[in-house]
């Protein structure tokens, strides 16, 4: 599927064309696994001493909340020293969402038949033009290559004037190992897993989806200034990163409110 003329990447070893030639292979996932960090890992808890070895459901340290963690610590940066402002923005309604089928992979994620419903896509409207409501200018968009999150991008990009959509696949999807293309049940198993500090083997661990995410935003902080950026991704990639931002440890995630479809979050420490 040829890319649309109005979406760029530009962010260097973390950002990707969207392509013609879109992957459909495993492979692929393991090519980019030194960028996105979704290929071949293994859940581990967030903690002095990550283990070395994957050992599922062993227990790991107890939780911190907001009142004992630093969000500093846990992103690796001052979130008060960033020059720009920033929000998340999770995807619109899909057809996986409605036939409530868990879509992680990147074959599966980049697959058009994997979009926004019509209600994802007025979703996504309604989103951006509440935006604009607030904002002075147009935002900078990043986004998912996953196509639920490129078209939601797209959406707010019309709506806000925004310059051409920049693809990183550092904002796609927690990958959920075995669970992918399996019942939305399952993500009741991997949050009660990271809430209680435990592993599941196979699943990519709370601490390697934080550690792309602060990765892109330490990135985007050094291009640009003044700006308004906006990241467009999913559920678990934008709750481990709204978390920190929180000064709340990554696996205490769903301990917050959590994303609505289509719903823009400022990444602050009020949540």
């Amino acid at each position: 599927m040829p890319a649309p003329p109005q979406v760029q990447s530009q962010l260097g070893q973390g950002s990707q064309r969207l392509r013609q030639d879109r992957p459909d292979s495993e492979s692929t996932n393991r090519a980019h696994a030194h960028t996105v960090g979704v290929a071949d890992r293994v859940c581990r808890p967030i903690g002095p001493a990550p283990y070395d070895e994957p050992v599922p459901n062993r227990p790991g340290p107890p939780p911190i909340t907001a009142d004992a963690a630093s969000a500093t610590a846990l992103l690796g940066f001052d979130p008060a020293e960033l020059r720009n402002t920033y929000a998340v923005m999770r995807h619109g309604q899909s057809h996986p969402n409605v036939a409530g089928v868990i879509v992680c992979r990147p074959d599966a994620g980049i697959d058009p038949a994997n979009g926004l419903t019509e209600l994802g896509r007025q979703q996504a409207r309604d989103a951006a033009l509440l935006w604009t409501e607030d904002q002075d200018r147009p935002p900078v968009i990043i986004s998912s290559d996953f196509t639920r999150a490129l078209e939601t991008a797209e959406e707010l990009r019309t709506i806000t004037g925004a310059d051409p959509v920049i693809i990183d696949v550092r904002l796609r999807e927690r990958d959920f190992g075995s669970y992918d293309g399996g019942p939305v049940s399952g993500y009741d198993e991997v949050w009660a897993a990271d809430a209680a500090g435990t592993c599941i083997h196979g699943i990519e661990s709370v601490a390697d989806v934080l550690a792309r995410t602060a990765e892109l935003i330490k990135e985007l902080d050094a291009r640009y200034q003044d700006q308004q950026i906006v990241l467009v991704s999913h559920g678990d990639t934008a709750q481990i990163t709204i978390a920190a931002f929180a000064g709340v440890r990554p696996d205490q995630h769903r301990s917050l409110p959590g994303l609505g479809n289509a719903e823009i979050r400022p990444l602050t420490g009020e949540h």
